[in-house]
């Protein structure tokens, strides 16, 4: 990992596992936060996309963005380990394109409820 704030931090682009979820009609990720066998909660991070598809699937929905930002978003959300570069662990769940089509129709749908709850609180 990149120490402190330095400027190479604010540099690294890391993948991380994140599916979308509609929060007051706007669409934003929720990163996948895994329970560890020993029950602490973890987040799977990469450094390049090839090793995040290696290790998840090729379904798996991600985000890229800047190291820094991730650590800034995620603060103190109860997560104990940021897991850099994991090896694929027996019985993992993996997205399947089944998966990917029930996500799209749930964010469909979150989306048309908040432009419908976003068109009624006009007009009242």
């Amino acid at each position: 990992m990149v120490p402190g704030n330095s400027p190479e931090r604010a540099q690294v682009i890391v993948y991380v596992p994140a599916h979308a979820q509609v929060l007051e009609g706007r669409k934003e990720p929720a990163f996948e936060v895994r329970q560890r066998p020993d029950g602490t909660r973890e987040l799977p991070v990469f450094f390049s996309l090839e090793r995040l598809v290696q290790t998840l699937g090729r379904y798996q929905p991600w985000v890229a963005l800047p190291l820094a930002a991730l650590q800034d978003a995620l603060g103190t959300d109860g997560l104990d380990h940021l897991a850099v570069n994991p090896a694929a662990t027996p019985g993992m769940w993996r997205w399947g394109p089944d998966d990917l089509e029930a996500l799209r129709g749930q964010v469909a749908a979150a989306r048309a409820e908040g432009e419908t709850g976003a068109s009624r609180s006009e007009r009242q």
